[in-house]
């Protein structure tokens, strides 16, 4: 069983080559076209691992040349060729007129180039010639079992007198007269093939009788070849809905000039009346009114492309309306994305690699980038993470950050490997997490700063009642110097209690804010020169860089001092075992709709691990803080609309930057 299927794909195979090659011997007139094509065939078909064609004229000059499966290693051979320097197998080859048989290429032409590519193959050669007329040598690379085959050396040289043929047409330009001997003589020699082509083959006449029709043609109708051939017509077959436009298509294809389609899809009856769906390929046979046509029922193939149509419809409107953002990515790059996906993650282009792409928080990008190339490696196969994402077009900060859940999958997509990638926008979410923890810690810190009140500020208003006491007593026994160092200290320790009893206090219950239309360059320079002297004598200089005409912005004056001095002064505490040099640079200029101020340093910087919960509530690094100075800097930005952000300094230190909105006309 194995044997026959076997016979009968090499059979096929043998059909489909001598189909292939008068096709083309019939519908090529162009001669290096015709010689490339009859190469292509036969690597194609025949299963040869190279074949090179060269015609050459009575003096063995080189006239043309193609190939098939050597690529640039022809190029040697070329050379050869042209300095009419033949290689062996191209004179034996002239010499006789059947094929010569090469079954160790590289033994028998050790001074060829192309002896080392036939290593461990067989060679076949044989001439084209016409008449007593040589148009040159046909040379295969082979594998060794084909060489042996008769029918294979029959077939070549049969191939070797059709191109001959041709080649002689072409050369005495006999136009249709040529074709329509062609035609004739391939017809007698390949009646078979049009039997066994495969498909349902039928020939018909200019007054559309079917003249002719195989044996596949009769499995297809149901009729035989007895009522078909001279006795029905080609509509006949042909359902209702077609008809016109088949008709039109046979008047047209014998009209000179027309351009009508050669293959096309229409509806068949057979003679129980039941419907197919059929492709049809046809042509005109050259010189004549007949046309040969290929009829394939694809009857099933349309339904299941039905199905799957409808199939795809579902899914798409499930994917183009699902409310989670979905993306396809293959080789590094976005290939689809749903219209969720692009308003959550904004206007990318479908080229955009995922590891490039910019607007993926700094915080995040190592982490994204590193699932995506275990993902990418096989080392797993799904993933999910959390990341911080800059829609396109906005300025990178707080108030703008989107944060994005996405799970990952690996799936084939289109043959292959891809990433299915699903996101939600949690934003919200996370938002109201921050404000709950918030929320909480803020409710903690009004209780704790009630009962600070209550416990503390009584026994500090009767610890100073009694200091005003030993005061007075001190002065009138004496030991005035040792009391009133003593008095002093505690005082002193007595109002930083006070101190910070009033910043939780501060924080707990905020002041109200009392906006101004203002130049956003005088609280600057107030600070400035409030600091000025104490950063001096810390040996800190203090540059400052401010824009002249800036807009007015609605501000608290007090409250912009109280944040910029504050940063200065955590600048300063940071440098204060700095070895280099220290300095401090503030700086204003306008930003499309906000006023920018920036407060660098040269100290150590802000850790990029930090930068996201400096402004949180009692978060702080340092030992005797409480953690409440860049949380009150952060609210009172907020309430101002505005938004403030940590990055690194020109010194690679720390860089705050302060947008307050300009004041709307």
């Amino acid at each position: 069983m194995k044997n026959n299927q076997e016979e009968i794909l090499r059979l096929n195979r043998l059909l489909r080559t001598i189909r292939s090659v008068n096709q083309l011997l019939i519908r090529e007139k162009n001669t290096n076209r015709l010689l490339k094509g009859i190469c292509q065939i036969l690597i194609k078909n025949r299963s040869y691992y190279s074949v090179w064609i060269t015609i050459i004229d009575e003096t063995k000059k080189l006239l043309a040349s193609a190939q098939a499966g050597l690529g640039k290693e022809f190029s040697d051979i070329l050379k050869l060729l042209k300095s009419g320097n033949l290689p062996d197998c191209v004179h034996r080859s002239l010499s006789q007129p059947s094929v010569v048989v090469i079954e160790n290429p590289e033994a028998f032409c050790p001074d060829c180039p192309l002896a080392k590519y036939y290593r461990g193959r067989g060679g076949m050669s044989i001439r084209i010639a016409h008449d007593q007329r040589i148009f040159g040598v046909l040379c295969a690379s082979t594998p060794k079992n084909i060489i042996v085959e008769p029918e294979e050396k029959e077939l070549l040289e049969e191939f070797a007198g059709d191109l001959a043929f041709a080649l002689h047409t072409i050369e005495i330009e006999s136009g249709h007269k040529n074709a329509i001997q062609l035609l004739q003589e391939a017809e007698k020699r390949y009646r078979s093939v049009f039997e066994n082509t495969g498909a349902a083959t039928l020939l018909i006449e200019e007054d559309m009788t079917i003249s002719m029709v195989n044996t596949r043609f009769e499995q297809l109708s149901g009729y035989s070849r007895r009522e078909v051939e001279g006795k029905m017509k080609l509509t006949e077959f042909v359902m209702d809905v077609d008809k016109k436009r088949l008709e039109g298509y046979h008047i047209k294809r014998r009209k000179q000039g027309e351009d009508v389609p050669t293959e096309y899809e229409f509806f068949f009856k057979d003679n129980t009346g039941a419907r197919k769906n059929i492709f049809c390929k046809i042509g005109i046979i050259p010189g004549t009114k007949r046309s040969i046509a290929s009829w394939v029922d694809i009857s099933s193939l349309k339904e299941a492309e039905e199905s799957l149509r409808k199939s795809e419809k579902r899914f798409r409107e499930l994917v183009e309306n699902s409310p989670i953002g979905i993306s396809i990515i293959q080789t590094g790059h976005v290939i689809y994305r749903n219209p969720e996906q692009k308003r959550l993650l904004g206007s990318l282009p479908l080229s955009t690699n995922l590891l490039e792409y910019e607007n993926i928080h700094p915080e995040d990008i190592d982490e994204i980038k590193n699932l995506y190339r275990q993902l990418s490696s096989g080392e797993v196969r799904s993933i999910a993470a959390n990341f911080r994402f800059f829609p396109p077009g906005n300025i990178k900060n707080d108030n703008e950050m989107k944060w994005i859940y996405c799970q990952a999958n690996t799936f084939e997509y289109q043959g292959k490997e891809a990433i299915l990638v699903n996101v939600m926008d949690t934003t919200k979410a996370k938002e109201l997490e921050r404000l709950l923890l918030n929320q909480d810690k803020m409710a903690s810190l009004g209780r704790v700063a009630t009962g600070i009140a209550h416990e503390i500020r009584n026994p500090l208003t009767a610890v100073n009642m009694y200091l005003e006491v030993l005061n007075t007593i001190l002065n009138e026994q004496g030991g005035m110097e040792k009391g009133e160092e003593t008095i002093k200290k505690l005082q002193s320790a007595s109002n930083k209690i006070e101190s910070v009893i009033r910043r939780v206090m501060d924080f707990s219950k905020p002041s109200e804010l009392r906006f101004e239309l203002r130049d956003i360059n005088l609280p600057i320079e107030e600070t400035i020169e409030l600091t000025s002297v104490t950063l001096r004598k810390n040996d800190i200089k203090i540059e400052k860089s401010l824009a002249e005409g800036l807009p007015l912005c609605k501000i608290d004056p007090h409250l912009i001092e109280e944040v910029l001095l504050n940063l200065i002064n955590n600048a300063a505490e940071a440098m204060r075992d700095s070895k280099r040099s220290k300095k401090i640079k503030v700086s204003s200029s306008r930003e499309g709709d906000f006023v920018l101020i920036k407060i660098a340093d040269s100290g150590p910087g802000v850790p990029m691990e930090y930068r996201s919960k400096v402004f949180e509530p009692f978060y702080t690094t340092k030992r005797d803080s409480t953690g409440i100075g860049l949380s009150l800097v952060h609210r009172i930005i907020l309430d101002h609309g505005g938004y403030i952000a940590v990055d690194t300094s020109f010194w690679k230190g720390a860089e705050f930057k302060i947008r307050i909105p300009i004041a709307k006309q």
